[in-house]
């Protein structure tokens, strides 16, 4: 970095620090971050630090709180992790104030029990969005991944249907169709997002919309 860019970061203790200051007063759009202001795709994420020097000033994984304010995560010490519910928590990854180098690595997390159907969605992680991705491949182990969830599912909800039949509870009409409505939104996530169906500038306005006028 020559002179001239290097002008362009805070130079003094004072300088950093009012910039940080001017970051934070904000709903996190006026913080730099590669991703800006954004939903994970998947349920729970873990954010691993890999690399951020000691020297450095900024750089924490930052939530936007329920009021719309900013609240940086502290120290991202290297090899510490932060997890974060990141599909219902707007959050972005800020970079050092310092322009130091960030590296982190993202590990993203779901539901586990059967009889539950996770939430993930493909709007930030479809290949149109991360080129990086190889489309079929990506594909593939996307549907691979939510009918094996999907499978599970419906074993568990026709087990239960018999089982609670032969212990005497009869059949419960109201719970049987709550479950297929939920299964039946959870197969339109499958591919309601997908290039060929709903491909639209990203981001999306719900990554920019106050949580309070969510629906």
């Amino acid at each position: 970095m020559d002179e001239v860019e290097k002008k362009k970061f805070p130079q003094t203790e004072a300088e950093i620090k009012e910039l940080l200051q001017k970051q934070d007063s904000g709903d996190g759009n006026e913080i730099p971050s590669a991703l800006g202001v954004h939903y994970d795709s998947s349920t729970v994420t873990m954010v691993v630090t890999l690399d951020l020097p000691k020297e450095a000033v900024g750089g924490q994984t930052t939530i936007i709180t329920g009021d719309e304010k900013t609240v940086r995560v502290p120290e991202p010490k290297v090899g510490h992790a932060t997890i974060i519910q990141g599909r219902v928590l707007k959050h972005l990854a800020s970079k050092p104030v310092t322009n130091h180098n960030r590296i982190t690595l993202v590990n993203a997390y779901a539901v586990a029990a059967p009889a539950k159907l996770d939430n993930t969605a493909l709007t930030s992680t479809k290949p149109s969005v991360l080129p990086r991705a190889r489309f079929d491949l990506f594909y593939r182990d996307w549907v691979d991944y939510r009918f094996r969830k999907l499978e599970a599912c419906l074993k568990v909800v026709r087990r239960n249907v018999v089982s609670d039949y032969e212990a005497g509870k009869g059949f419960d009409q109201e719970a049987f169709v709550t479950k297929c409505a939920e299964i039946e939104n959870y197969l339109k996530k499958c591919y309601d997002e997908m290039e060929c169906v709903n491909n639209p500038p990203y981001p999306p306005p719900h990554f920019h919309t106050p949580y309070a006028d969510l629906p």
